[in-house]
């Protein structure tokens, strides 16, 4: 770390004329990803430059709409549980405590994990469900995306030069059935882990909204479009043939993923979406699985 030239920018307008300035910079905060992939016990290797934005007080802001929950890149795991736990969807907030321990979700933010260039990590697919909005800033310039579109259909990076991600924002929708689970650690077993989240709608008996997606801890993403599109607007629970239906359309959507997604990862997937549709039911209140 002594031979990289580290940026500390204290302000936007800062960051944003150092980053045009050198936009081959490593952008950092928490910097405990890096720390976990390098799997070093000892100071991690860093590259010649670096913009450290923790300092920067507009990216440390947390504010609530009636419409949604803004959150700052910056913004440390731990803070996002303490001021959210009581608004935020549970399938995201049980994703942030299933981020390594304590003293990491002190350090790691929202930014960083959602942005981590080489895996998919915890709040990825939540966020992608949950139709969550990205601020990508840039000297001159903002748009906002939605999560997928962080990254390319090959996993690469789809940030423009010198963008970086500033806010996060979460839409406030009440879903009554939410799960997630993380099975296994993606630094230590990349071939065997992965994520699972589930947001499903029921009125009446009746499915109004289904949507799941899986990340497989390397760069792979699954949200099946046309599992969610079948099984939305059936009865609870679902027969026997819709189950068997959506696991055949689903193990289709497996079999067309990289190769970097393992026949293990595939058949634990399989097994719980197949889990997942046989637990739906009428809620009497939000359920939390």
């Amino acid at each position: 770390m002594s031979d990289s030239k580290v940026f500390q920018p204290t302000s936007i307008n800062e960051l944003l004329r150092t980053y045009q300035e050198y936009p081959e910079a490593l952008v950092l905060a928490g910097s405990t990803a890096i720390a976990r992939e390098q799997k070093g016990d000892g100071p991690f290797e860093l590259p010649d430059m670096v913009l450290h934005i923790s300092r920067i007080p507009e990216l440390q802001r947390i504010s609530r709409t009636e419409r949604y929950f803004e959150i700052g890149s910056c913004v440390p795991i731990s803070r996002i549980l303490k001021v959210g736990q009581h608004v935020l969807p549970k399938v995201f907030t049980h994703a942030l405590h299933n981020i390594a321990h304590p003293a990491v979700r002190n350090m790691g933010t929202l930014g960083g994990n959602l942005g981590h260039q080489s895996r998919r990590l915890n709040t990825f697919g939540p966020l992608t469900i949950l139709d969550a909005r990205v601020e990508l800033r840039k000297s001159g310039s903002s748009r906002w995306v939605q999560v997928p579109r962080l990254f390319t259909k090959t996993g690469e990076p789809a940030l423009e030069t010198g963008e970086f991600i500033s806010r996060i924002r979460i839409p406030f929708v009440d879903w009554n059935l939410q799960f997630y689970q993380r099975i296994g650690d993606p630094f230590t077993k990349p071939k065997s882990s992965l994520t699972f989240s589930a947001l499903t709608a029921v009125e009446k008996g009746e499915i109004t909204d289904f949507r799941v997606a899986f990340t497989f801890l390397g760069r792979s993403v699954l949200r099946d479009r046309e599992l969610e599109t079948l099984i939305s607007g059936k009865k609870v629970p679902l027969s026997e043939k819709m189950r068997a239906e959506a696991r055949s359309l689903f193990r289709s959507s497996l079999m067309d993923l990289p190769g970097e997604v393992t026949l293990f990862q595939k058949q634990r997937a399989l097994r719980l979406l197949q889990w997942y549709l046989s637990a739906l039911h009428e809620p009497t209140s939000e359920l939390f699985y």
